[in-house]
């Protein structure tokens, strides 16, 4: 009976750890305080949503990752995401996406080249709204040894 209730224990802390994502919000009147993902969006912002482990790529392959935006209430603008503190030979395409009006997810890929450096990374990750400040979060990528 411990056993179970330390795996079930465990088990929950896993499951709570990756909804602590945090970012900050975008979009007309947000603020620069941290979002967590187990709360709801504001209305009239956004924030962004990552994937919540690191996305492992090794040198010389392309993977793709699907990022998020979570709109409040009556949030409907087009959300422009750029990408910042790219480790060398780590190359993100297409560099800027929209995600238009209406849509809630965009996918690039992410290509390390035969000589990335190997290690675990944190990409910033831009969402810009036609009107109202940036969200961004952060976007951990682990690239391997081929």
């Amino acid at each position: 009976m411990k056993s179970f209730l330390s795996l079930v224990t465990a088990g929950a802390v896993v499951v709570f750890a990756g909804c602590n994502q945090q970012g900050t919000s975008g979009g007309p009147g947000a603020t620069k305080e941290k979002t967590q993902s187990t709360v709801g969006q504001t209305e009239n912002t956004f924030s962004l949503s990552v994937p919540t482990l690191a996305t492992p790529v090794k040198q010389g392959e392309t993977k793709e990752v699907k990022i998020s935006v979570r709109r409040g209430k009556d949030f409907t603008q087009k959300v422009t995401l750029s990408f910042e503190d790219l480790p060398k030979g780590l190359t993100i395409e297409p560099a800027k996406v929209e995600v238009a009006e209406g849509s809630d997810e965009a996918k690039i890929s992410v290509k390390a080249d035969e000589n990335a450096a190997i290690g675990d990374f944190k990409v910033k990750v831009i969402g810009h709204p036609a009107s109202g400040p940036d969200a961004t979060n952060e976007m951990k990528l682990k690239v391997e040894k081929k």
